[in-house]
């Protein structure tokens, strides 16, 4: 048997028995193929009873990937179409979309914000920001970008460098040059490898010790593993086909630091926690808030830390926790997709205590609506591309509710509420999830607001 377009060792008899099933259930697999990818859309493979012998069939035969989620790129590389409706990676990747000025701008909000918080307490924030696998691997994405073509990580660090004073470090050249010596990323999954997390933790330590005593990292050892595919493989349900043999770096057995147990965190988008305790106590202590590629970086950071704790979440921000912990740094490390499609936003706190301090009531416009859908459709109707409406809103109850924006939620209470929006109102898919829980209750509501 000739098997078509498959690159690793595979049991000719196992992907027999896998057509055998598929065929008993739908005839002639090929001709099925078509009627079954219509049939799943978005749906992930592993729900369906036979998307399993399918999607490896047709990867293992044809060379193709069936969960249209998943990019079969060049020399067995996997890519991110997308991750969700709105956050579609291939597009930007390729130059197809660009990120709009409305998107950065939030971002930029967002980090002055946390910023601002940190410095309220006295602590260093620190950004860090980490390219996607598209960004470091373009050329085995299987697509052609033109000359001036940017990546998103590049319209946010442009933004960042010409309109705040935050510091940050893009990692994105310290991987491009590991990448030279090393695979710094999977081939199977969407993130950095342990290696290229170990370039990421040597760049962010030498970087903080500018302004911290830290001590590089050290103490870890060269083991070689077999990676039983990454989360891409997972997603199109080829796990079983396509594996990695990989290297890594890991503490060894007597390294000056240990895992311990987390503190109590309960907190929106709150995906896991945890700690390290470090022998050399006269070590700063951090609290690095991070996303999935924050997850390798931990054991990597644990050594030049006394304490250190680690949240990981998506897009959020945990002020309150920080307030508990007292550390002396705070990292926010951010990876480059997060930046596509929907901003779930600051805590309504981190945002109104901004706000207090910098809206610019020369610039504003005031208006009063009698509900809070006409003051949306207004706001509508006067957007600007490239701009966001920043609105001082006061609303006036009759009883307790919350208003919500996006992800966000301002707790209201009975009688006269203040606090601020920032809407991106170009998009008209945002308006779908603004507005008050029970509109019953406004007897009043106005507006001032500038375009940002």
């Amino acid at each position: 048997m000739v098997v078509v377009g498959f690159k690793f060792q595979q049991n000719p008899e196992f992907l027999d028995s896998h057509i055998k099933q598929v065929e008993k259930h739908s005839g002639d697999w090929k001709n099925f193929i078509g009627k079954f990818q219509k049939s799943i859309g978005n749906i992930a493979l592993p729900l369906n009873p036979i998307a399993r012998p399918l999607a490896e069939c047709e990867y293992g035969y044809l060379g193709k990937i069936l969960q249209k989620k998943v990019v079969n790129g060049n020399d067995g590389w996997l890519f991110y179409a997308y991750e969700t409706n709105n956050r579609q990676q291939l597009d930007y990747a390729i130059g197809n979309k660009q990120i709009r000025t409305e998107q950065v701008k939030q971002w930029r909000l967002a980090f002055l914000q946390r910023q601002a918080f940190c410095k309220s307490l006295d602590i260093p924030y620190k950004l860090v920001l980490t390219p996607d696998k598209s960004t470091i691997y373009p050329e085995y994405l299987g697509f052609e970008r033109n000359d001036s073509f940017k990546t998103v990580l590049d319209f946010v660090v442009e933004d960042l460098k010409a309109n705040t004073n935050i510091d940050f470090i893009d990692l994105t050249n310290d991987i491009n040059s590991a990448k030279q010596k090393q695979q710094v990323y999977y081939k199977t999954d969407s993130h950095w490898n342990n290696l290229g997390a170990n370039i990421g933790a040597d760049a962010i330590i030498k970087w903080i010790s500018d302004t911290l005593p830290l001590v590089e990292p050290e103490h870890y050892e060269l083991i070689e593993k077999l990676w039983k595919g990454g989360d891409l493989t997972r997603m199109a349900s080829i796990d079983s086909l396509q594996n990695e043999d990989i290297v890594i770096w890991w503490p060894y057995e007597n390294a000056p630091f240990s895992k311990i147990k987390p503190p109590a965190l309960e907190a929106r988008h709150l995906l896991s926690i945890e700690a390290y305790q470090n022998e050399n106590n006269k070590l700063p202590k951090a609290v690095m808030i991070h996303d999935s590629f924050g997850i390798q970086l931990r054991r990597f950071l644990a050594n030049s830390f006394s304490y250190s704790v680690y949240p990981r979440t998506w897009q959020c921000f945990y002020p309150n926790f920080i307030e508990k912990q007292q550390p002396d740094v705070v990292i926010n490390q951010v990876v480059e997709r997060s930046f596509i499609g929907f901003n779930e936003g600051n805590d309504p706190e981190l945002i109104n205590d901004y706000w207090d301090e910098n809206f610019k009531k020369e610039k504003s416009l005031q208006k009063d609506f009698e509900t809070a859908y006409e003051m949306l459709e207004h706001f509508k109707t006067i957007n600007k591309q490239g701009e966001l409406i920043v609105a001082k809103v006061e609303l006036d109850l009759t009883d307790d509710t919350r208003f919500f924006n996006n992800g966000t939620f301002y707790w209201l209470k009975k009688g006269t509420n203040t606090f601020y929006l920032e809407l991106d109102i170009y998009d008209y898919l945002v308006m779908q999830v603004v507005g008050v829980e029970n509109p019953d209750f406004i007897k009043e509501i106005s507006a001032e607001y500038f375009y940002y």
